[in-house]
């Protein structure tokens, strides 16, 4: 299992902010996800890479930020990453980006999408940005079926080294 090393250095977050966002997106949050913001904030763990397939590969990428709730600067705050559409020059796709909530990126401006209606975690890859026609033709990749599932399969710095060899 992996656990939280560091809580949300900017403080911590309510029911009351969760349900305000939750209101403002117009989608209640699924409940591993939830319960993640409210116990951490947007809190870094243990094993902090993850594995996806992309454009075809295999790759392993460290999280960069996980976006929390009011108390961040900014650049991290959860708030400002919905809609998603509004980043990486995808504005036309702004109704099939409704229903994804952009939760945390990496150290390449590449971001992890949640479905709002299943809860699956997708990864973005930003090489994407602007130059497709089609949503489908995007390369959005399914990373796992859940945030609980997501935090449960990252893996240690160590472990992403030694598999990248």
């Amino acid at each position: 299992m992996n656990k939280i090393t560091q809580h949300n250095p900017y403080g911590a977050t309510t029911e009351k902010d969760v349900v305000a966002f939750e209101e403002s997106i117009g989608y209640r949050l699924p409940v591993s996800y939830r319960q993640y913001l409210l116990s951490s904030n947007g809190g870094k763990f243990e094993n902090y890479f993850f594995h996806a397939i992309s454009f075809g590969q295999s790759e392993i990428h460290p999280i960069h930020v996980y976006f929390r709730l009011g108390a961040a600067p900014e650049f991290a705050r959860l708030e400002n990453m919905y809609p998603f559409s509004q980043f990486h020059d995808l504005d036309g796709f702004s109704e099939e980006f409704k229903k994804y909530l952009c939760f945390a990126d990496n150290h390449y401006g590449d971001d992890l999408l949640m479905d709002l209606e299943r809860g699956t975690i997708y990864f973005y890859r930003s090489d994407d940005d602007g130059d497709k026609d089609s949503f489908g033709d995007l390369e959005i990749v399914k990373v796992a079926p859940n945030f609980r599932d997501f935090v449960d399969n990252m893996i240690s710095k160590k472990e992403a080294w030694r598999l990248s060899d």
